[in-house]
């Protein structure tokens, strides 16, 4: 984010009509994939951090996808929506990548991977009156009796599900074919722009495949074993590793949110972190302005040690120098 592209003021009273509100925020263009097949399940069970033989449809599951080595090559939320059918949202993952990574391992398994990124319009709504404007859409859309799922549900057309991005806990994901006229119903939620989502973003701690999640990693970095990693569940691709980390050890690295002290301008991230020393000791990987805090802040990570909050650091960036702490 740049000096020029963003007002605080403007921010501010954004995120208050959308607390006060409802906001909808228009993410086409994340990473959707589809998997469909009666190994669907078995096969991410054996291919991600998350465990998929005790699932229920409706489900709706976060995890990360592994390497051999047990380090990070995604990670994103999957919408159970049948017994052989699911939705996987992963972010800003280049899609060839992963693609060419789950091709890979499919030996004998009946499933079937594609790309449904471009077919699609995808829309998170958060907020006051967000489920109530979602129920209202949905019965535009002809589906009357439908209603609010617990977690997912999808007729093959329209996918809804809640989670996954920003990591608001009440936010809605609604899903519609590209050429889909949108409901008059979702007019009555204020836009919510890509800067807002982003601050929601480091807001929540919510990591992105690609920018925070790469294969530099490992899944107990980001501090979401309770909810992302099953240590129960058997083997998995680099289940050896990641048992190992958990049962014997520790990373060396976490995932932290970083306030920068003395408000604008912002840096442009990356951004070095330093110990009172000089060492460095991080990095922050996104930055943005962010309401609640009044200030700019930041996702990154830092080494074990500098992660408790209120941890005192420096930053430098582009030749510029200042303050920050954990928050």
């Amino acid at each position: 984010m740049t000096e020029s592209s963003f007002s605080p003021a403007a921010i501010d009273e954004e995120y208050a009509l959308v607390l006060e509100q409802g906001g909808m925020g228009d993410v086409s263009g994340r990473l959707l994939l589809q998997a469909e097949g009666p190994d669907t399940l078995r096969y991410l069970h054996n291919f991600t951090t998350a465990d998929f033989k005790n699932r229920a449809v409706g489900d709706v599951v976060e995890g990360f996808v592994t390497t051999d080595q047990g380090r990070t090559k995604a990670f994103g939320v999957v919408s159970v929506v049948g017994r052989d059918r699911v939705y996987f949202d992963l972010g800003a993952t280049p899609a060839e990548q992963i693609l060419a990574h789950f091709e890979k391992y499919i030996i004998v398994d009946q499933i079937q991977w594609r790309n449904v990124t471009a077919e699609v319009r995808q829309l998170v709504l958060f907020g006051a009156r967000a489920e109530a404007v979602l129920e209202q859409a949905l019965r535009e859309l002809g589906y009357t009796e439908a209603g609010l799922p617990r977690g997912c549900w999808s007729d093959g057309t329209v996918l809804v599900y809640r989670g996954g991005f920003p990591g608001v806990e009440n936010a809605w994901h609604l899903v519609l074919p590209r050429d889909c006229t949108l409901p008059a119903a979702l007019q009555g939620l204020r836009a919510v722009s890509k800067l807002l989502l982003e601050a929601v973003r480091i807001e929540q701690m919510w990591p992105e495949s690609g920018i925070e999640v790469t294969d530099e990693h490992f899944p107990q970095e980001f501090r979401r074993d309770d909810r992302a990693i099953s240590f129960t569940k058997g083997c998995y691709l680099g289940q050896e590793t990641v048992a190992r980390i958990h049962t014997y050890g520790h990373v060396n690295r976490y995932l932290v949110r970083i306030l920068f002290e003395g408000g604008e301008p912002l840096p442009e991230a990356p951004v070095e972190l330093l110990d009172d020393e000089g060492r460095t000791v991080g990095l922050v990987t996104t930055v943005a302005y962010v309401p609640s805090l009044k200030g700019v802040g930041g996702l990154g990570f830092v080494r074990r040690g500098h992660e408790t909050v209120g941890t005192a650091l420096s930053w430098r960036a582009a030749g510029t120098t200042g303050r920050a702490r954990v928050w």
